[in-house]
């Protein structure tokens, strides 16, 4: 039996050198070949024989060979898949969605499903939980992941072309066996060494920080008063407007510092304004329509960034390391304990990544009012 396989494996591996041989002939090794793969362009004959090389390198030693030595099964086992096959009618519906009929799914548990010969080619995934969840052969092109926690995540054999991340990192990044969060974070600290200011470890560092954020802070919203006062109402890409991350920056602070902090359960002006996603909560405000000019988002804006620096000219290491009594009347965040370093550094991290979107909103505002 073994001799008989070695005999198919080499007849096998002849046809695929007479193949690329006249591949390479008839054309040379950057010529397409085959056919469009769902946007991603007709390979060349150069890339198909790297992903052959890959896919030779990648599965030599892995552990299939463990698992048949368990339970016997090798490769596609076609008679597990058939006593497995899913009903028929689970069947057609999958044709159905293949042939363009849009799927919606909202407010459901669906954790533990096992999706397989699925197509999310162009979906959005927008405020859900992903934990604890395994991708393998994915194909998700122009897929858009949008408020998406990932938490002990693992992919195999996915392919990633023209992939934007913007996120936080908690822990480990890891790709082709690589740990790519110190260098990300390093090559981020390269371009803005203020970032490396972020992360402080006593209360000069804190001060030093929030003095960081409002200088940064001022300059931009120098470069917003001279932007037409409607532009500043415009969402970008379908985020938020300028305006509207002034108010939410204003609720970020109540949040951490005035509630969390200071135990103020009501600490929220009308125009405060919560994530998108954020549940209804009695007494927290979420307007929004509101539609208030620069001034007056700002003068909320500039009252909170005073309360901080306010706070931090006095903070000690005792205040630092100090658990914050949990705030029960409702409201956000939820009755719990907090560690004081924890609330502020969540402050410093929302103003730093609101920053950085709403400057980059400003720069597609103005580029795109010029032309």
């Amino acid at each position: 039996m073994i001799e008989k396989s070695d005999n198919r494996a080499s007849a096998a591996v002849e046809r695929s050198r007479v193949f690329v041989a006249e591949a390479i002939a008839d054309g040379g090794l950057d010529r397409a070949k085959g056919h469009d793969f769902d946007g991603w362009g007709t390979p060349s004959c150069r890339r198909i024989l790297v992903d052959m090389i890959e896919e030779y390198a990648r599965h030599t030693g892995y552990a299939d060979l463990i698992r048949e030595a368990i339970d016997g099964r090798t490769g596609e086992d076609r008679q597990h898949d058939q006593i497995h096959r899913q009903p028929a009618q689970t069947w057609h519906r999958r044709r159905s969605n293949r042939c363009g009929v849009m799927a919606e799914f909202r407010n459901q548990d669906l954790s533990g499903s096992t999706f397989q010969h699925v197509r999310l080619s162009g979906s959005t995934i927008a405020d859900c939980d992903l934990s604890a969840l395994t991708i393998r052969n994915a194909w998700m092109a122009h897929a858009t992941f949008r408020g998406v926690t990932f938490s002990d995540v693992r992919m195999r054999g996915v392919g990633l072309r023209n992939v934007e991340i913007d996120g936080e990192i908690e822990g480990r990044l890891v790709i082709n066996g690589v740990d790519v969060v110190p260098l990300i974070d390093a090559e981020l600290n390269r371009l803005d060494p203020d970032r490396a200011l972020l992360r402080p470890d006593d209360p000069d560092g804190f001060r030093a920080a929030w003095a960081m954020l409002e200088r940064r802070w001022d300059g931009l919203i120098d470069r917003a008063r001279a932007v037409p006062p409607e532009q500043l109402h415009v969402s970008v890409g379908g985020e938020w407007s300028f305006i509207e991350t002034l108010r939410h920056l204003a609720f970020a602070t109540e949040c951490w510092l005035l509630r969390a902090i200071q135990g103020d359960p009501r600490p929220w002006r009308p125009l405060s304004l919560p994530w998108d996603e954020a549940p209804p909560i009695e007494g927290v405000p979420h307007d929004r329509e509101a539609r208030p000019d620069l001034n007056t988002a700002l003068a909320a804006r500039l009252d909170r960034a005073g309360r901080v620096r306010d706070y931090l000219s006095g903070i000690t290491d005792e205040e630092l390391a100090r658990m914050t009594a949990p705030v029960t009347e409702s409201g956000f965040p939820e009755p719990e304990s907090f560690l004081v370093r924890d609330c502020l550094l969540t402050i410093f991290r929302e103003e730093w990544e609101h920053r950085r979107f709403a400057e980059r909103d400003l720069d597609e505002l103005t580029a795109t009012d010029l032309t």
